[in-house]
């Protein structure tokens, strides 16, 4: 795995980035002193606005650790801070597994923002810093943190049972949720195919690559790397063969994601428009 960092992530409605001591008195306001998130997480909530500038002037300090993986999630068009998303604990990234950590303001809950930051996290994670998994946990009271988890990809791994007390003394199981780095260039890659196959059908438009051309390129280098899409089917073999033929994917593209030369992958699309 990759140490780079914490580099700033974009979405649709959200930007992620490095907390800073002017976050804290906003974060104290929306979630660090909120009975209804001290719940479901591990921490207490903050008694005053100190000890959430304490925490985040401690947290500065660790940007300094390129192993250090924290943002704060804001909104793009209000500059709110709603809450943050993290690389919770630092025990098994030697073996590139990321446990995720997050937490919002309630008044931002059930709005999708979280699913939203998930996604954009796991996916810097695979394909920048090389992850081999990524993983999360929640209390079993807490179901609707388990749904983010599987609406940004992740898989049921497995019930912890007894493995945590929550604030009001009562015992708690934890349900584990995972994706490996396998399961998401095999997503990438259908997600990908069914992109080139709208562009095909003409159901979007050629932008010249952008965000499906990224995918390409994600899909290509890990190809080459772990062979997950060795035996890519004829049928979407052909769709690269329209697509070149075309003129809206170039034939180096389109013959390493078969992993073959720009001359066999020239021939094989000669003889499928000949057949």
């Amino acid at each position: 795995m990759k140490f780079i960092g914490t580099k700033e992530l974009e979405t649709e409605r959200l930007l992620l980035r490095k907390v800073t001591i002017n976050d804290a008195e906003k974060a104290f306001e929306e979630w660090c002193s909120k009975s209804e998130v001290e719940k479901y997480v591990t921490w207490s909530k903050h008694k005053n606005v100190d000890v959430t500038k304490n925490l985040f002037r401690i947290w500065e300090e660790d940007y300094k650790d390129l192993s250090t993986f924290r943002w704060i999630v804001e909104l793009k068009d209000t500059k709110e801070v709603i809450g943050t998303i993290d690389v919770a604990s630092k025990k098994y990234l030697p073996y590139g597994a990321c446990e995720i950590g997050y937490c919002y303001g309630p008044k931002f809950w059930g709005k999708k923002y979280a699913t939203e930051a998930l996604k954009a996290v796991i996916k810097y994670l695979f394909e920048e810093c090389e992850a081999s998994v990524v993983y999360a946990e929640f209390m079993h009271n807490n179901p609707a943190s388990g749904e983010v988890m599987k609406k940004s990809g992740m898989k049921y791994e497995g019930r912890l049972l007894k493995r945590i007390i929550d604030k009001d003394g009562i015992t708690n199981d934890l349900l584990s949720y995972s994706i490996t780095s396998e399961e998401y260039f095999k997503n990438l890659n259908e997600v990908t195919f069914e992109l080139l196959e709208a562009l095909v059908d003409d159901k979007i438009p050629n932008d010249g690559g952008n965000n499906m051309c990224r995918a390409i390129e994600q899909m290509k280098k890990h190809t080459l790397e772990e062979g997950i899409s060795q035996g890519i089917s004829q049928g979407k073999a052909e769709t690269l063969y329209e697509l070149t033929h075309r003129g809206k994917l170039d034939k180096e593209t389109a013959a390493n994601m078969l992993n073959i030369s720009i001359a066999e992958y020239s021939n094989k699309e000669e003889a499928f428009f000949n057949k």
